[in-house]
């Protein structure tokens, strides 16, 4: 890590301190370098962080953000994922804390830092940008299933009313009505007797045929005339060929 000549002025456990010489900035990189020693040299690290005032120089943040580095490096070589959600070992699960601990300070002091160093530092913070993206999408593929729920069960409930309806619809329906047909002569007995009343609507003159012997009406009548017949006598045998005989 090269040194630099500018000193930083900073507020540190009550005190100013000249720390960013070249000897304390080579110690404490090369206790973010040890795992042993990640956890103190992050908590000190952060700490000169949270109090630091930048100056108008740009060598100062610079280093900043390669100790960081430094820190990210030793974490990934242990084979620790700079993810909020990824995979680490129990025994590293306060050196990940503290690294993203660091890093949320980080961007909230991201505006005290000069434009040219803005590349590096959304390199350095783009794992929190990634774990708000994740909780978002989780939290929209739950609002997405119960959304699918809610439509599933609307379409299963819609398709069986309205089958339940089809089928009261087809129940409560009466049967197509037929052609009608055409009317026929009323027909009344009184006695034995049988009346026919014939249609007027349908023109012309009415004939009744009577299996009488020896009387006939007349053919020239131009009206409908009732008739009246009385049963005849009724003969048994083989030779009767009819149950009604006018009487002579």
């Amino acid at each position: 890590m090269p040194g630099t000549s500018h000193a930083a002025r900073i507020a540190y456990n009550g005190y100013e301190e000249n720390f960013c010489t070249s000897h304390s900035t080579d110690t404490l990189a090369r206790c973010l370098a040890n795992i042993l020693e990640l956890t103190f040299a992050i908590q000190e690290l952060y700490q000169i962080i949270r109090d630091y005032q930048f100056s108008s120089d740009i060598e100062e943040p610079e280093q900043l953000l390669e100790l960081i580095e430094v820190a990210r490096t030793t974490l990934l070589r242990v084979g620790v994922r700079i993810q909020m959600n990824g995979p680490c070992m129990p025994q590293y699960k306060g050196e990940k804390d503290s690294y993203f601990a660091l890093i949320r300070l980080l961007k909230q002091k991201q505006r005290l830092f000069p434009p040219s160093s803005r590349d590096r530092l959304a390199r350095l913070t783009l794992p929190l940008a990634a774990t708000v993206l994740m909780r978002r999408s989780s939290r929209s593929s739950t609002n997405s299933s119960r959304e699918n729920q809610h439509r599933a069960r609307c379409s299963s409930g819609a398709s069986t009313s309205g089958g339940s309806t089809g089928d009261i619809d087809g129940e409560l329906m009466p049967p197509p009505r037929g052609i009608p047909s055409p009317r026929k002569p009323r027909r009344a007995t009184t006695c034995g007797t049988s009346m026919v009343f014939p249609d007027q609507h349908q023109g012309g003159t009415a004939h009744s045929a009577t299996h009488s012997e020896g009387n006939e009406m007349s053919e020239a009548s131009s009206e409908s005339h009732k008739f009246f017949l009385r049963p005849g006598l009724k003969k048994f045998g083989i030779g009767s060929t009819s149950m009604f005989r006018p009487q002579r």
